[in-house]
């Protein structure tokens, strides 16, 4: 297999989820609308067995996500396959490196799209699939 990893547009339905360090994908109806409204923004990792199904690496939330928006297409980064010890490494440190935006970095993000010129209507539309970030918790 070449080493050097490609990106190609697949379709979600044909990619296999293997066993992942996550148990629950936990995908709201929010992060699927989210899918819907702006397609899969990240690539999902993936590798290609010899028999040429492509395996999710990384981005089984998104892949999943992407499934049940019925995207037809989704971005794939398809490199070599990885030892079972080193797959299992890698999905613990990029879960573990992820985390939420504080509500100040989202405010900024809001005030940098408004001095663009976009209007609290659109910005709030742009946010719908994400408006549960401001309720209580």
């Amino acid at each position: 297999m070449n080493a050097t990893p490609t990106l190609e547009m697949l379709d979600p339905t044909t990619l296999t989820v293997d066993t992942n360090v996550r148990k629950e994908a936990g995908l709201t109806k929010e992060f699927v609308a989210s899918i819907k409204e702006h397609g899969v923004l990240v690539p999902v990792v993936a590798h290609r067995t010899e028999d040429g199904t492509v395996h999710v690496l990384m981005g089984q939330r998104r892949t999943l996500g992407a499934v049940e928006a019925g995207a037809a297409t989704i971005p794939v980064l398809v490199g070599a396959s990885p030892e079972e010890a080193e797959r299992l490494a890698t999905q613990v440190v990029e879960n573990d490196h992820r985390s939420a935006l504080t509500d100040g970095d989202r405010a900024e993000a809001f005030h940098q799209m408004a001095l663009l010129g976009v209007s609290a209507s659109v910005i709030a539309r742009k946010m719908e699939p994400r408006k549960q970030w401001w309720k209580p918790r």
